[in-house]
């Protein structure tokens, strides 16, 4: 069972004190107390010490919070939570492990993709996965198609759609690497901005804009992975 939906249960208080459960003065709180029944009897100083100084409640508070809890401070309960929580710590230290991997792997094989805007490490590691060598594409063209951002149109005998959708054909991760960055990008980088701007001025819908932004994108990311030179919004 999940953290949360356990400390709804036991200590359903706890919540209202943070604006995160899963901040470190929380979890501390949390795998040394296990219940308000423990919380209940616990020295002010040693809560005290366990909550982070940007934290807005204090020790007393939370203190007398356990006393009145309508929660359940049952044994199985406690240790379901603290198996949890060690779970989810074990998760989070392996992905920092592999955000560490990920990072040594960028700044090796692409570290000039991180100078496109809305492009850090996880991104980039996951749009070279995907491209392994950029030789295998002739073309930006043949990027964009296999990253399955290219615009489909749907005919039948004289009948055109007036609508134009992603094809969506090619690589999913590739395509959802080039999402994440689009949104950010026209945020922070003139030219996209412009091209943004002229597409909104057509009366375009946010996501079909986003879906050319990719495609523009796919172009900016194929130059500088083909050229080895890092990206200028003045190039």
């Amino acid at each position: 069972m999940a953290v949360n939906s356990l400390v709804q249960q036991i200590f359903p208080e706890f919540k209202s004190f943070f604006s995160n459960i899963y901040g470190d003065s929380d979890i501390a709180i949390l795998k040394e107390y296990g219940t308000p029944k423990n919380l209940a009897k616990a020295h002010t100083k040693k809560v005290a010490s366990l909550i982070h100084g940007r934290c807005k409640c204090t020790a007393e508070q939370l203190i007398a919070a356990a006393k009145v809890s309508v929660g359940i401070s049952e044994p199985h309960l406690a240790f379901q939570l603290t198996d949890a929580i060690e779970e989810m710590e074990h998760i989070q230290k392996r992905i920092k492990a592999y955000d560490a991997q990920i990072k040594e792997y960028v700044d090796m094989l692409c570290p000039n993709l991180l100078s496109i805007p809305g492009v850090g490490y996880t991104t980039a590691g996951l749009i070279a996965g995907e491209i392994r060598d950029i030789d295998r594409f002739h073309s930006a063209e043949s990027l964009i198609s296999y990253s399955g951002v290219n615009v489909t149109v749907y005919e039948s005998g004289k009948y055109k759609a007036q609508h134009l959708m992603m094809s969506k054909k090619g690589s999913k991760y590739l395509r959802y690497a080039l999402f994440q960055a689009a949104r950010i990008i026209w945020q922070h980088d003139p030219v996209f901005q412009s091209y943004y701007n002229k597409k909104k001025a057509e009366g375009k819908h946010y996501y079909v804009i986003l879906g050319h932004i990719q495609k523009k994108l796919c172009r900016v990311i194929y130059s500088v992975l083909k050229s080895g030179s890092l990206y200028s919004s003045a190039s």
